[in-house]
């Protein structure tokens, strides 16, 4: 019986509820009375296992008085049960992967401070829209002390920023440029070169970002990408992100000197 007992025991049934179907199973339809009396057991504990085992969907109870007890047959017990652990164990899965999420957005602040000595806020912070974007790349160009470095498409945002840059260069701020050019700018390349700016142009697609930094210690940018909607129709998405990490602010200062220097 003991193999009997251990498999009763990976359907999650007590140590009464193995003695008590296991009668069942070999007796066949009983009162609780005659089964506490073949195991010398208290009738209340006998009518605690039968519940529990109705509950399992082990047992069947019947309408008569006195009420008589017997086993399913195992075949729809065992399935019976296999079903319901399966629907407890996807609702389980759900409850832990929203309590997962939860606890993640709790904790992860603490471990990267206390192992990386930083917060994710600290390397990159998110801009809602391109408006507020424009004029946090305003107020970033008017803090410029030394160099900004502008990398673009076709700089079509220059005219929201050609006085910012125009006072920068005053202060004695050093400004690069890198961007495509063709005839269609030549005028604005005219005067952005009389201004004092350094213009280099670069080829289609070599940069699939876009932005601007600041003595080398501050930056805003965006990553541009493309997705196909259902009708085949491609449209662009962005993200303005703002970052002062010397991590990442040097990563793309590394990846503009180096167009800059084969440009």
């Amino acid at each position: 019986m003991s193999e009997i007992d251990a498999l009763l025991g990976n359907f999650g049934l007590s140590k009464y509820e193995k003695h008590v179907i296991r009668d069942l199973y070999i007796n066949g339809a009983s009162t609780a009375d005659d089964i506490a009396k073949r195991f010398d057991m208290r009738p209340s504990r006998v009518y605690e296992a039968l519940d529990s085992l109705s509950s399992k969907h082990f047992v069947e109870i019947s309408n008569s008085r006195p009420r008589v007890y017997n086993a399913k047959h195992p075949q729809e017990a065992i399935t019976q049960y296999i079903q319901r652990a399966k629907s407890d164990f996807s609702d389980r899965i759900t409850q832990l992967n929203n309590d997962g999420a939860t606890l993640l957005e709790l904790v992860e602040p603490l471990y990267l401070k206390s192992h990386f000595d930083i917060l994710p806020g600290e390397l990159i912070s998110q801009f809602s829209n391109l408006t507020d974007a424009e004029e946090f790349t305003k107020n970033l160009i008017n803090s410029a002390k030394e160099e900004i470095l502008i990398f673009s498409h076709i700089f079509s945002w220059y005219d929201i920023v050609r006085d910012d840059i125009r006072n920068a260069i005053n202060r004695g701020c050093e400004v690069k440029i890198l961007m495509q050019t063709n005839s269609e700018i030549d005028d604005k390349l005219a005067e952005m070169i009389e201004m004092g700016i350094k213009v280099k142009s670069i080829p289609p697609r070599s940069i699939m970002s876009r932005g601007t930094i600041v003595d080398r210690t501050s930056m805003i940018f965006i990553i541009w990408a493309s997705e196909e909607n259902d009708s085949g129709k491609t449209r662009r998405i962005y993200k303005p992100q703002y970052s002062t990490n010397s991590g990442i602010v040097d990563v793309f200062c590394g990846n503009f000197n180096f167009l800059w220097e084969r440009n």
